[in-house]
């Protein structure tokens, strides 16, 4: 449904610059858009784009706008503006209350008159399902798991037994949470299995991507904090506790027991050793292997192992000048004899 400007900067925050009676209805990026598309500026290498873009209003940061002639919103952080927007015309389809057919619902469950239940989904016993739950086709909820309010599980997605999912949180396709954490104990030379007798619980306002897994604790319950974000295909092992707000991208490999904090970002294909304490706000960069114990606000980057960024990248430019090193050595040498 078309918004006017008016409308859309009470939603946004930021200043309206231009047509506050124009109307628009959607989002798109400055070369697709139309007169009745919002689009942004988020990084000023773009700015020539604006002058091209057909857009309808343009949201952008203050110290970009000079010069700009078009509808335009001046917004401290164009991208999180930007997200809102696109939040506004892109809600959530609504919950369609009933269970389909072919869905399996143990007579012991609990299950909101108010939440939508898939084709082929299995509910266990004791299970709760929440008001407002979409649990989509060819999910599992085993035995005595818990979906908290107004949480959303795409499809094929299994909770083990115990879970608990708190309210409106996110889960994609294949996601496995409470499977068995890599325990064993090596007795003569052949594997004995600990069993994993923790839960897994996971606070309100999380998302977990697409064939993530996260292990069900060996005593102690493995935990995901509230508004924990987790890219698709990251392994998270036993106990591991993650603290509030922290985002983690994809193909990251988490060991068991190790605690990390609230707030963090951790880019793709990064590895964390078990039995770590990473404190607030920390940074690892993309592929890098953590083996120690980082402080609050650390920054870290490079491979094996991680080191702080700053060094990280001292070392990488030395690293470019080795051949021009060696050459001078090797002039040297010849100077010699």
């Amino acid at each position: 449904m078309p918004v006017s400007l008016e409308r859309l900067v009470t939603i946004t925050g930021g200043v309206l610059e231009g047509d506050g009676n124009h109307l628009v209805d959607g989002v798109a990026t400055l070369h697709d858009a139309q007169n009745h598309h919002v689009a942004a500026l988020t990084n000023s290498r773009y700015k020539r784009e604006v002058e091209k873009s057909s857009a309808g209003c343009i949201l952008v940061a203050e110290k970009d706008a000079e010069g700009l002639d078009c509808n335009r919103i001046l917004h401290p952080d164009p991208s999180l503006g930007f997200a809102m927007v696109s939040r506004y015309f892109n809600p959530p389809r609504a919950v369609v209350p009933g269970v389909a057919d072919s869905a399996v619902i143990d007579v012991t469950a609990t299950v909101a008159t108010s939440a939508e239940i898939g084709a082929n989904t299995v509910v266990g016993a004791n299970a709760v399902i929440g008001e407002g739950v979409y649990i989509g086709p060819g999910c599992m909820i085993l035995d005595n798991a818990i979906v908290g309010e107004s949480s959303r599980l795409i499809a094929n997605v299994t909770l083990c037994e115990g879970v608990e999912i708190g309210t409106h949180c996110l889960l994609h396709p294949g996601a496995v949470i409470g499977s068995d954490g890599f325990g064993f104990a090596n007795e003569a030379g052949k594997w004995l299995k600990v069993p994993q007798i923790g839960r897994v619980v996971v606070g309100n306002l999380v998302e977990i991507g697409a064939n993530t897994s996260i292990d069900r604790g060996s005593l102690r319950d493995t935990v995901i904090g509230d508004g924990v974000k987790l890219d698709n295909q990251i392994q998270i092992a036993h106990n591991v506790v993650i603290g509030a707000h922290t985002a983690i991208a994809g193909l990251v490999g988490i060991a068991g027991s190790t605690t990390i904090g609230s707030h963090c970002t951790i880019a793709g294909e990064a590895g964390i050793v078990g039995h770590l304490q990473i404190g607030d706000y920390c940074h690892i960069g993309a592929r890098a292997m953590v083996t120690r114990s980082l402080k609050e606000r650390s920054n870290v980057s490079g491979g094996v192992p991680a080191v702080e960024s700053g060094l990280w990248r001292r070392m990488i430019a030395r690293l470019r000048r080795i051949d021009a090193m060696a050459d001078r050595i090797s002039a040297l040498e010849k100077m010699k004899k």
